[in-house]
């Protein structure tokens, strides 16, 4: 055993090394951190070794989470989360926490992954979450998060969440219920293959005079999740404001019309059964995955939406659904439906966004409108799109979506960035790789100039940095200029990264 003196001294040592942020403690033996940490849970591997995972909490930086197996001193994992700074020159002492089927520290999520704990891949900042508040395992190496996107939301009692993801097996990150419909929830479960959402406190932010527990079954199908209620509770006091059983059950069943009629009003309610698809239904594409059994892409405008569906043509089964709304624009008179008009294995994409197949299913990677898509080695993709206020046809044409302003960067993980953002000064019609960098083409301006402009996008983001690579003028143009035609070129490379430059999107 090394004495608490010992390794209180050696963790000072640590804290006091040269390089700004707190630094992560010493690492002692096991019998150490058996003796100094305090125990959180012990855990059986289905073998005869048993672990336990500790916490060593310290005012200087934080906490950290050790996994140990007591009978050989093998320490399985270990994780440091730096606490908050104090106004005392001490930290904040994150402490680990059971949540659902995994452990929650300090804004950090984990999962026991066979037997050996294991910290999600998760960017909270990227993905705009301020907290999460459960999650609970499928059985099939993904996981389901529950998640609070409001700053602050969490603190209230009971903390809620309003958005359900959902990480892959290979670190992916998927959405299953947006935010954007606003359905408070405060954990999850998952049963017999199927997940259910949960609330139980005082609606309306504890505005109600009572609690009320409230469960939902949810259905994944991607842009347009469908939603039951199963259930809604009631403590005794409302009961027994009753004058009988059957008044009280009439009573609860009217709250759960009441409450499922509100998800249908939402557009995430379950209103019917699954339309047919109809005779006129276009086929995007017949997916083949090795042996299994063949699907098609399916899609359909009616009304103000596209319907996207992947299917068995065997046994009709509906394997993702997609509902896109039409896309109203401020400088068109008229919405236009969005629809996929190109397909691979790679995926099916077009101004209803891009959609790839994952484990045989189509998920949606983004449903922004999309004028070409350039997937790179790595598993991820670039995307041309455009901004709310662009239109999407170059004057020498007439079909929408063959001209975009933004550039998206869809990530190996799922995530998706903004490459360039969308100005009114570069438009583009294609997209390709020089020696491993973006190059944006311009093959005709929006005023027909008789120029085939190249850009390479040398630093992406918020701050992009875009060198002219190339500009090709027609025989015309250059017959125009034979006396010095090499001089001619370099003259308009230097006049557009100027202009670029000016822009503040050229190089420096």
């Amino acid at each position: 055993m090394i004495p608490q003196a010992i390794l209180m001294f050696g963790l000072l040592l640590s804290l006091l090394a040269p390089g700004g942020g707190a630094a992560a403690p010493p690492e002692p033996d096991a019998a150490a951190l058996l003796e100094q940490g305090d125990v959180f849970e012990w855990v059986q591997h289905g073998t005869p070794e048993e672990s336990v995972i500790l916490e060593l909490p310290t005012e200087a930086f934080g906490t950290v989470i050790y996994q140990i197996q007591p009978a050989t001193g093998e320490i399985l994992a270990r994780y440091a989360v730096e606490g908050t700074p104090l106004a005392d020159g001490t930290r904040r002492q994150p402490r680990l926490r059971r949540v659902g089927d995994g452990y929650l520290c300090g804004g950090h999520s984990f999962l026991l992954r066979d037997g050996v704990l294991a910290r999600l891949p998760l960017d909270a900042d990227a993905l705009e979450i301020d907290a999460i508040l459960d999650l609970v395992q499928d059985g099939a190496g993904g996981v389901y998060l529950l998640a609070a996107t409001e700053p602050g939301g969490q603190a209230v009692l009971p903390p809620v969440g309003n958005e359900v993801l959902y990480l892959t097996a290979d670190g992916a990150v998927q959405t299953v219920l947006s935010r954007q419909y606003r359905l408070d929830l405060t954990d999850l479960s998952w049963q017999e293959g199927q997940l259910y959402l949960r609330y139980e406190g005082y609606p309306g932010k504890q505005g109600a005079a009572w609690a009320v527990t409230r469960e939902y079954l949810l259905e994944p199908s991607g842009a347009s999740p469908s939603i039951r209620v199963v259930h809604m509770g009631f403590p005794d006091d409302v009961y027994w404001s009753f004058s009988s059983d059957e008044a009280f059950r009439a009573y609860v069943q009217s709250q759960v019309e009441a409450e499922q009629q509100r998800l249908n009003d939402l557009g995430i309610g379950v209103t019917s059964p699954e339309p047919e698809v109809p005779a006129d239904a276009q086929v995007v594409y017949r997916y083949q995955e090795g042996t299994a059994a063949e699907s098609v892409i399916y899609q359909w405008v009616v009304g103000p939406v596209t319907e996207i569906r992947q299917m068995e043509p065997q046994s009709g089964r509906v394997l993702a659904k997609f509902t896109v709304p039409c896309w109203q624009q401020p400088n068109l008179s008229a919405p236009f439906a969005r629809t996929l008009d190109h397909a691979s294995d790679a995926g099916c994409w077009g101004t209803a966004g891009f959609y790839r197949f994952q484990d045989g299913l189509l998920t949606c990677a983004t449903d922004r409108p999309l004028v070409k898509v350039l997937p790179l080695d790595d598993g991820g993709a670039y995307l041309l799109s455009y901004t709310d206020d662009y239109i999407p046809v170059a004057e020498a044409t007439v079909e929408f979506g063959n001209y975009g302003n933004e550039v998206l960067h869809l990530w190996p993980d799922g995530s998706v960035t903004t490459a360039l953002p969308g100005t009114p000064h570069l438009e583009f019609s294609d997209l390709a790789m020089q020696d491993g960098t973006l190059l944006l083409i311009d093959s005709f301006g929006r005023e027909i100039d008789p120029y085939v402009k190249r850009y390479l996008l040398e630093r992406e983001g918020a701050q992009p940095q875009l060198r002219v690579y190339s500009i090709r003028a027609t025989d015309n143009e250059y017959a125009a200029h034979l006396d010095d035609p090499e001089g001619f070129q370099a003259s308009l490379q230097a006049a557009e990264q100027q202009r670029l430059n000016d822009l503040g999107i050229g190089v420096p």
